[in-house]
């Protein structure tokens, strides 16, 4: 059973991070937190106490994927919702059991007679240490949540593996953040007095939008309890390749390709020295420290991936492929949103996912923003709202792949 922990009754300051500018995977400010303490013991003692949920499960107990291990209520800003941090049980891509941390937002209401209908909230790039957890800011990091809380959804949002929890984020690792991502729908289930309906849908955005098309692949096998109404995909990192290593004559964005290539040699015991090279193997362990790489690799005097390009080399080329979405049938409908101005997901990638997963018989829509840029996602909330509350009702989606 999940145990509940007390937050402290003073919140404590937090700085707005500006995540990643126009070299990373959003140009939303989502908001991450790091907590302040005075300088004495009594304010790290404050901190301690309000995160001291991100490590309640060391080890992890040998329970089932989505799981709820712990709970705490937060503030929220959202009318008529409660919100709570959580720490439920998950999958790595390597199979081993992990927790991850998260958040859940829900009407203030009593449930309906078959239990909130779910949506399953997948940030976007937030940096890759400890402090850049979305759910250590809350509910105001996940676009959209008071228009879908005001129409009787409850919110489950990831954090994703290893961040704000021990060990290290394998930043777009698409396995295990497809399984977080499913698996804080199911932990949300676990919280008094909340009750969940089987309809879940996914909702992701950039980093997120791998996830989430992740999380629609896998649930079938993951969590056949689960009833996958649809998923939306907006500004989805698809083209893992290119991010890495470059592509379509496009270079690697280098704070993304230093995130993903670290954290990635960390997590699985290879050596980052012969991807990224001597100088920025170097600057790895420093991914830990901020929630801001691109000043980490501003002033390198070698390229950041060794040449010629180490990512079509074995282990990482197959790594690359593992991680690339739309390889297998998604459950239930996709809707994938891009900008056309997009300078961080190129719209190329985002219409060769269209086609892969076309190929794999899913259904699938493609709505294109021909002035919009990489902040699609908050431009087109409206609409993609509408769109997961039709797939709520059993509406039919519309499918292109015909077309």
């Amino acid at each position: 059973m999940a145990s509940p922990d007390d937050p402290s009754p003073a919140r404590p300051r937090s700085r707005r991070l500006l995540l990643l500018a126009m070299t990373a995977l959003v140009t939303v400010a989502l908001v991450t937190a790091c907590a302040e303490s005075s300088g004495d013991d009594g304010g790290a003692r404050e901190v301690e106490r309000r995160y001291r949920l991100y490590h309640g499960a060391d080890p992890v107990p040998d329970v089932a994927p989505g799981t709820l291990l712990r709970y705490q209520a937060i503030d929220t800003t959202i009318p008529e919702a409660q919100a709570w941090r959580i720490l439920y049980a998950s999958e790595g891509s390597d199979g081993e059991r992990i927790a991850v941390s998260g958040m859940v937002v829900a009407p203030d209401l009593i449930p309906p007679a078959r239990g909130f209908p779910v949506v399953a909230w997948a940030h976007p790039t937030a940096g890759t240490a400890d402090q850049c957890a979305p759910s250590k800011e809350g509910p105001g990091t996940i676009i959209g949540a008071r228009l879908l809380v005001q129409d009787g959804f409850l919110v489950a949002a990831t954090d994703y593996e290893g961040l704000g929890t021990p060990g290290v984020h394998p930043y777009l690792d698409g396995v295990s953040a497809g399984n977080a991502l499913i698996d804080a729908a199911r932990a949300a289930a676990g919280l008094p007095g909340v009750d969940t309906a089987p309809a879940t849908l996914f909702w992701g955005y950039s980093q997120g939008g791998q996830a989430a098309v992740f999380a629609a692949q896998q649930a079938a096998d993951h969590a056949p309890d689960l009833d996958v109404r649809g998923t939306v995909a907006a500004a989805p990192a698809a083209g893992i390749r290119r991010l890495a290593g470059g592509q379509d004559g496009r270079p690697p964005l280098p704070g993304v390709a230093l995130m993903m290539l670290g954290t990635w040699s960390v997590d699985r015991d290879l050596d980052a020295a012969a991807i990224l090279g001597d100088e920025a193997a170097a600057l790895v362990p420093r991914l830990e420290e901020t929630c801001e790489p691109n000043p980490l690799v501003a002033d390198l005097s070698q390229p950041l991936v060794v040449e010629p390009p180490a990512v079509d080399v074995e282990p990482w080329s197959d790594l690359l492929v593992q991680s690339t979405p739309g390889r297998s049938a998604a459950a239930g409908p996709v809707l994938l949103v891009q900008g056309q101005r997009d300078r961080i997901v190129a719209p190329a990638s985002t219409d060769r996912l269209f086609r892969r997963l076309c190929r794999t018989g899913s259904t699938v829509e493609l709505r294109r923003f021909a002035e919009r840029g990489h902040g699609v996602a908050i431009f087109a909330r409206h609409e993609i709202e509408l769109w997961l509350d039709h797939r709520r009702q059993g509406l039919e989606a519309r499918d292109e792949c015909a077309g």
